[in-house]
């Protein structure tokens, strides 16, 4: 956690980015370790877990998963999109 919490300082300059804003940690694959989870809330983090995923990695289709992300969602809705440059069709779906 100490070496991710410096990559995140150093491309943001500060974490959180407001004085009062929670941080946030998404389990890899929705999985966590009771032993990760203790770490996590002794470094004051909250757990936080998509409802709307459309499998961006693995679906070759940037219509799809745009309808998927501007359809799907309602209030409360918390979506996940790996980062665009993750795959070649990632900057068509978020455009």
């Amino acid at each position: 956690v100490d070496q991710w919490e410096a990559r995140i300082t150093s491309a943001v300059g500060r974490w959180p980015a407001r004085e009062g804003d929670s941080k946030w940690f998404r389990p890899p694959q929705g999985l966590m370790s009771v032993e990760m989870a203790a770490v996590l809330e002794e470094r004051g983090y909250l757990t936080s877990l998509p409802d709307i995923y459309s499998a961006d990695c693995d679906i070759v289709d940037p219509v799809f998963h745009a309808r998927v992300m501007a359809n799907a969602p309602c209030d409360g809705s918390v979506l996940l999109v790996h980062a665009p440059d993750a795959y070649t069709w990632g900057p068509q779906t978020i455009q």
